[in-house]
C-alpha cells in the first residue's frame, strides 16, 4: 500500500500503470477518477464513434441531471452495444438510482419489478414514466433479468 486512509491509494496491479484511489468505490467513481487524470484517453470505441474518458464523464454528469430526484427509483435500461446504453447505465447509478437490466419493454418484466422508467424506449431516447415508484431497499443497485 502506498499509505493508509480514505485517501491512500493502492497500488496498481501488475501490468497496469495506473493506481486508483481508495475513494474509487464506484464504476461511476472510478469513471470521474479517470476523467479527471486521463480525459483525452479512449474508453470506448463503437462503430463511427470513440469515446474518451472525458466525453464519457460529460455525457453521464449531463444524463444523470436530468434523472436526479429526492428518493431512489428503479430505472429500465435494455442492454445494448452503444455509447448511449453505457451512458444510461452510469448515469442510472450516478443519480442514486437502481438499474433494471433486461428486457426493458417486456410487460411480464415491468409488472413484476416496477421500474418507474424506461430508458431505451424506442424514438427518440426520451425516458418513459411507467409507474409509481415502490420504495427500494437502499443496498439495491442493480437487477438481471434474464428471462
Amino acid at each position: 500500500m502506498a499509505g493508509t486512509g480514505p485517501t491512500a491509494e493502492r497500488e496498481a496491479p501488475a501490468g497496469n500503470a495506473h493506481s486508483v484511489p481508495d475513494e474509487c468505490r464506484t464504476l461511476v467513481d472510478w469513471l470521474y477518477h479517470h476523467a479527471r487524470c486521463r480525459p483525452d484517453s479512449i474508453v470506448l470505441v463503437e462503430t463511427g464513434r470513440s469515446w474518451t474518458y472525458g466525453d464519457l464523464a460529460e455525457a453521464v454528469q449531463r444524463r444523470a441531471t436530468g434523472l436526479r430526484s429526492p428518493q431512489a427509483r428503479l430505472i429500465s435500461l435494455e442492454a445494448r452495444p452503444t455509447g448511449t446504453f453505457v451512458v444510461d447505465y452510469l448515469a442510472t447509478f450516478a443519480a442514486g438510482h437502481a438499474a433494471l437490466v433486461g428486457r426493458s419493454l417486456d410487460p411480464d418484466v415491468r409488472r413484476r419489478f416496477e421500474p418507474v422508467l424506461v430508458l431505451d424506449p424506442p424514438g427518440d431516447g426520451s425516458p418513459v414514466a411507467v409507474g409509481e415508484a415502490p420504495p427500494l431497499h437502499p443496498d439495491l443497485a442493480l437487477l438481471l433479468s434474464t428471462s
